[in-house]
């Protein structure tokens, strides 16, 4: 569960309070109560699992929540 922003520049999209789950076979997904939102990701990757995985949580949050 988030419990505050972070550190990372910018910050990941998503609100306090979001839960998320990544697991090491590829699966990954999230739950945004704040908006109402669940994703989910089903991937088989090792080497570009990060990258995958942050285009495609802004990706969700841009398309159906715009300015998040």
């Amino acid at each position: 569960m988030r419990t505050d922003p972070g550190l990372a520049k910018p910050p990941p999209p998503g609100p306090i309070g979001e839960l998320k789950w990544d697991s090491g076979s590829g699966t990954y997904f999230g739950v945004d109560p704040k908006h109402d939102v669940i994703y989910i990701l089903m991937e088989q990757t090792q080497n570009e699992r990060e990258r995958i995985r942050a285009a495609f949580r802004k990706m969700v949050y841009d398309a159906f929540l715009g300015d998040h």
